[in-house]
């Protein structure tokens, strides 16, 4: 990396500049973006033995899915959850946990070191806090566009330069036909 004033003085404090500086592709984009919209849900008053046999049994599609009452949520609910407790209902299975949820106008960034942090793999996108109104899901797997988008910007960025620099093959035989 070429050095600079800056990167001189940062050196200088100890620190070691080993890239170029850029803008983090998951600070430059929203959940909102990267959620998924259609989210199968779980009825809080569902019975455990219902949601085990209906959502994780031989059909089960996801790992986790969000438990809603009212239309708000109170919880990601996975097979493990109900085990614990096969008698109770879905909402009783998760009562007392706080439910761990993002908001559409959060960054990705934030998102992924909550979703890192507290061991996910998913969350629900709600409203707002207070209501919990249900709008999607971002799971790991989401957050991994921005950073496929920055890379395809970065890539037809380069390939386009590398073709200007050399000349296209219009560009030579305009020069070629000038002389």
């Amino acid at each position: 990396m070429k050095r600079s004033i800056m990167t001189e003085k940062i050196a200088r404090r100890g620190y070691h500049i080993y890239r170029e500086y850029g803008v983090d592709p998951l600070e430059r984009h929203h959940v909102d973006e990267v959620m998924s919209r259609t989210v199968q849900t779980i009825d809080a008053d569902l019975t455990v033995r219902e949601a085990l046999a209906t959502f994780f049994g031989v059909a089960q599609r996801h790992r986790a899915y969000p438990a809603v009452r009212g239309g708000a949520v109170i919880g990601m609910v996975d097979r493990a959850t109900l085990e614990r407790d096969p008698a109770s209902s879905v909402g009783d299975a998760l009562r007392g946990a706080a439910p761990v949820v993002a908001l559409p106008g959060e960054t990705c960034r934030l998102v992924a070191t909550r979703l890192a942090v507290h061991g996910l793999e998913r969350l629900p996108v709600v409203t707002d806090n207070e209501t919990r109104r249900l709008v999607g899901i971002v799971s790991r797997s989401d957050l991994v566009k921005p950073s496929l988008a920055h890379f395809d910007e970065e890539h037809k960025r380069e390939r386009f330069r590398r073709i200007g620099r050399g000349g296209s093959a219009f560009a030579k035989r305009r020069r070629a036909g000038s002389r």
